[in-house]
């Protein structure tokens, strides 16, 4: 398992803010099943090889304009992957069959802008749209 990540929030002023991250993530599972041949040797019979990940960035700008008005507002990238292969030895066959051989990777946008009023200390009004592609 990896996982790294980095981050900068910079002050615009005392009422704005924006805050930039960058992450990464990858996952592997490795599984093996041998026997021994005839003449001692180690042969594969099985074999699972899994992994997946991603990167991830964002950005996001808040604004506070008031005690009782603040907009947030933000856009993240994902980035994600998998490779898998899964094989098995079939003796009648005298070769391997493959289950699962695949690999692949996609995108994901996503935005948001956020308003929050504040009405009172009792009421507050959390109002936004979001977008994902």
């Amino acid at each position: 398992m990896f996982v790294a990540g980095i981050y900068h929030t910079f002050l615009f002023n005392n009422t704005t803010y924006g805050k930039f991250s960058l992450a990464a993530t990858a996952n592997n599972s490795l599984t093996k099943v041998d026997t021994v041949n005839s003449a001692d040797e180690s042969f594969l019979t099985y074999k699972n090889d899994a992994t997946e990940g991603q990167y991830i960035g964002s950005y996001i700008l808040n604004k506070k304009f008031s005690a009782k008005h603040l907009i947030k507002t933000g856009i993240t990238y994902q980035y994600l992957w998998f490779d898998n292969e899964e094989k098995s030895f079939y003796k009648s066959l005298n070769d391997y069959v493959f289950f699962n051989d695949a690999k692949d990777k996609t995108g994901l946008l996503q935005s948001f802008l956020h308003w929050q009023f504040r009405a009172n200390d009792k009421l507050t009004f959390n109002n936004g749209i979001y977008f994902q592609d």
